[in-house]
């Protein structure tokens, strides 16, 4: 097997790029391509840890039974649509929904992500799919950024200049800001919880309008804890309007969308119409606008 690196696989460990590229085999099984030294790298053999780069010339000495074998995989076909709000040739930004998972449960669901990689199809690799850098909840609307190849992603991870910023619509009437520090872990009832041995959950709140009811918050996420958000509010005594996992309380909709993402110097702004007028309709105030727009594209 002869694969010339690319921009798009470059600066990963050449063990991992070969077992992302051959799902199916067994670790011990790549590990003995090197024992029996059938990698090289420029026609000179390689150890496991050596770093992949853009124009390196990988071979492979492998009988085409086990090619078969180790790179099985049926093709799912998706259909539907995304919302662009942004797009170069590193990065896009789409509107996620809700009641719209970010990643699948399982092979083969439907989800934002599968919807993008199908839109994104020229940029998947043997060993690299364009994926989300964070997740959001089923029934949290908002903005999700996808890297469209492994080197970016890498480099964006390592540097740690993005940034998240959400709103939401609290029960209960504050307006004082802060930054509050949790420890929590997750329980055996999907949820979080409080805990001396679980990890840091810093978030900052910023309260930009109430009434007697409810209160409207800017938040940004110093950590990216699962329910991060939602478990603060919650133990805050603010619960988010339509969160039924951590408190009781019914409305239309889930009250909390990711309208700002931040990186390179560049901030993505988008908060939807329909969470804008359920703002209105709770008599609260909205000042903030959009810097992009959006556009729908159909899945095919």
């Amino acid at each position: 097997m002869l694969v010339y690196i690319d921009d798009r696989n470059s600066g990963q460990r050449v063990d991992r790029y070969l077992k992302k590229r051959f799902k199916n085999a067994k670790l011990s099984e790549i590990y003995s391509l090197f024992t029996k030294k059938d990698v090289k790298v420029n026609d000179k053999r390689i150890k496991y840890d050596y770093i992949l780069k853009n124009g390196d010339k990988l071979e492979v000495y492998l009988k085409e039974y086990y090619v078969s074998k180790w790179t099985e995989k049926s093709e799912v076909h998706y259909s539907g649509f995304i919302d662009v709000v942004f797009e170069d040739d590193t990065y896009l930004v789409v509107y996620k929904p809700i009641r719209l998972k970010t990643t699948p449960d399982r092979k083969g669901d439907d989800c934002l992500t599968t919807r993008v990689q199908a839109y994104l199809k020229d940029k998947i690799t043997d060993t690299y799919r364009p994926s989300p850098i964070s997740r959001l909840d089923y029934d949290t609307s908002g903005l999700v950024l996808y890297i469209k190849n492994y080197k970016s992603m890498r480099l964006l991870q390592k540097s740690g200049q993005i940034k998240k910023k959400y709103l939401a619509v609290s029960s209960g009437s504050f307006d004082v800001s802060g930054r509050v520090e949790l420890t929590i872990e997750k329980n055996a009832q999907k949820k979080v919880s409080e805990s001396r041995t679980g990890k840091k959950a810093v978030t900052f709140f910023n309260p930009l309008c109430n009434n007697k009811d409810n209160t409207l918050i800017d938040i940004e996420l110093l950590t990216g804890r699962k329910h991060q958000i939602r478990f603060t509010l919650a133990r805050m005594g603010y619960p988010i309007l339509g969160d039924k996992k951590y408190s009781d309380l019914s409305f239309k909709r889930f009250m909390l969308e990711s309208y700002s993402i931040s990186l390179e110097n560049r901030e993505f702004v988008f908060i939807s119409e329909e969470f804008r007028k359920v703002i209105r309709e709770l008599g609260l105030e909205i000042n903030k606008r959009n810097n992009c727009k959006l556009k729908r594209i159909n899945i095919v």
